[in-house]
């Protein structure tokens, strides 16, 4: 009965209490304080959280810039991990005292290779309601990436292009062939040709079957693709297409000499032998014979024949008289040892100098001529000297000798037939179209082209021109008739030709044995079996250049260097 008894009470319990609506807020309160409790205390410590993490985050990014920024100087990329730890400490403060070090690697980027630096750092402490709820300390961890580029500094790179020279150049704007090797021409052109033509197929053709080898063809135009066995080297030496290419001499003012006016003698010299001369000096010699004879006939043949020759107690003593004359006279007809010819002798019975038995003295004479102050007498050549100067005119009539220096001809000069023409260091400028003839005749010509000292010192050019005009032999820029070298024709031309409207053609077996000639000329052609090894460049002068080396400088731009923040 006790038991239902309490359970009945219990239920007028409760159904009083549910009935009562007193006191609900406070129940309810109760109820939520400790949700409230913990929120509030979750907040607080996630607060924490969020500013140690902001401080953190802040501190690795600039961590991690400074040691890309270290990686991108060559003086300091070695440190990139020392300059990131000090970004790092200087940029912390609430969690100075209970962070770790920071880590610092290299890691790979975007497909490069250890090119970002990556900083990783945590921080750990227990906080006051976490610590109670997770039962162990808080961890914030945070991690930057820096990627890096180095910069560049600006870059220059030169480049050049060779100058384009040659001993032989063609200066016609649009000629086939203007330079033409032929026949079977043979040598070697050390110093190379040059055509100004733009044919597009062959400036410089090949007509023939030459044997002759060129160090270098180049050419305006095109040029024959069978010329490459005719090139040391081969196509690298053959320069196609050029653009640029010029007369050497077109920018140079004309040359000039001296105003004294010369003319050429009317008559040769005659030609003398050349003679050798000696002075003589004869003298007079005496001897004494002594003989036994019975007569002065007897002594006299006794002596000559040296029979019954005895010594005299005392004999005079023979004496010598010295001649008078000296006389030059041609060495050819007596000794030419420098020593002496003697005379006949004669005999001559001077006295009876015994009696018993009959002895007589016969006295030797002859001459014996000396010769002393032996000498040549020079000859005359029968050779014109002539003087630099102008001229109207030059016919060379005789064998002829151009002393050094510029020679101005205003008309014409001819080299005539079976002369001997020398002379070095001489310039020819001709003013006068038509001007030159028979230089292919059997005349025998060897000439040497003017020097830089003769040009600087007598004529009073500047260095600089005169190294360029160094070596000049003929200056002829007014007349545009063709030249033929062909058979017979005998030169030695040392020296630089200057045709630049003449055609010149080398034909035959024409014997041009220059030691050393340079031409520039309209066209040039070489044919049939000439030799070319007398062309190169002159002693003392410039080789021909049709275009200057040039030179071409590009600069790249500097390239900064560059780091970001990718992670």
């Amino acid at each position: 009965m006790g038991v239902p008894m309490r359970l009945a009470q219990i239920r007028k319990l409760l159904s009083k209490m549910h009935g009562c609506t007193s006191g609900n807020a406070t129940l309810m309160m109760a109820m939520g304080m400790p949700m409230l409790i913990g929120g509030a205390g979750l907040a607080v410590d996630v607060s924490q959280w969020y500013m140690w993490k902001r401080e953190m985050q802040y501190a690795v990014d600039q961590a991690a810039l400074a040691g890309a920024w270290a990686k991108t100087d060559s003086t300091l990329a070695a440190d990139y991990s020392t300059r990131a730890l000090q970004e790092y400490q200087a940029n912390v403060a609430m969690v100075a005292s209970f962070d770790t070090t920071p880590v610092v690697t290299l890691q790979n980027y975007n497909g490069g290779t250890a090119n970002s630096v990556v900083v990783t750092a945590q921080a750990s402490r227990t906080l006051p309601f976490t610590g109670i709820v997770i039962g162990r300390p808080a961890i914030v961890a945070v991690s930057a990436q820096a990627t890096f580029a180095e910069g560049t500094g600006s870059t220059s790179v030169t480049t050049s292009v060779s100058a384009v020279t040659g001993c032989l150049v063609a200066l016609h704007p649009t000629a086939q062939g203007a330079l033409t090797i032929g026949g079977t021409a043979e040598g070697t052109v050390n110093c190379g040709g040059v055509a100004l033509s733009n044919d597009p197929q062959a400036a410089i053709e090949e007509n023939g079957n030459p044997d002759a080898l060129f160090s270098s063809l180049a050419a305006a135009g095109g040029i024959e693709s069978t010329l490459s066995d005719n090139v040391i080297g081969g196509v690298t030496n053959i320069r196609r297409n050029l653009t640029g290419l010029s007369d050497p001499f077109a920018d140079f003012d004309a040359p000039t000499g001296s105003s004294d006016a010369r003319t050429y003698p009317a008559t040769c010299p005659t030609a003398t032998a050349t003679t050798y001369k000696a002075t003589t000096t004869p003298v007079v010699h005496s001897s004494f014979v002594y003989v036994t004879a019975s007569n002065t006939s007897q002594a006299a043949s006794r002596a000559q024949a040296g029979t019954n020759v005895y010594a005299y107690a005392s004999p005079l003593s023979p004496t010598e008289v010295p001649g008078t004359a000296v006389n030059d006279v041609n060495v050819f007809s007596y000794n030419t040892d420098g020593t002496y010819v003697d005379s006949g002798t004669s005999w001559t019975t001077m006295r009876q100098v015994n009696t018993s038995p009959k002895a007589y003295e016969v006295r030797r004479r002859y001459t014996r001529t000396t010769y002393s102050n032996f000498r040549e007498i020079p000859g005359t050549s029968g050779t014109v000297t002539l003087e630099p100067g102008t001229y109207s005119s030059i016919n060379i009539a005789c064998n002829t000798h151009f002393n050094p220096g510029i020679y101005t001809i205003t008309g014409s000069i001819d080299f005539s037939q079976n002369q001997t023409i020398t002379g070095s260091d001489v310039m020819f400028i001709m003013e006068n179209a038509n001007s030159i003839d028979n230089i292919n005749s059997n005349t025998e010509i060897t000439l040497s082209g003017i020097t830089a000292a003769t040009l600087e010192e007598d004529y009073g050019y500047s260095a600089a021109d005169a190294a360029k005009l160094a070596g000049m032999l003929m200056w002829d820029t007014q007349s545009d008739d063709e030249i033929k070298w062909n058979g017979n024709s005998v030169s030695i031309l040392n020296g630089t030709l200057y045709m630049p409207n003449r055609p010149l053609w080398f034909n035959g077996t024409a014997a041009v044995s220059g030691r050393c000639m340079m031409l520039v000329a309209n066209t040039l052609m070489f044919t049939g079996t000439i030799d070319l090894s007398s062309f190169c460049q002159t002693s003392g002068s410039s080789i021909f250049t049709a275009k200057p080396e040039t030179v071409t400088t590009t600069t790249t731009a500097a390239t900064p260097a560059m780091v970001r923040l990718v992670a």
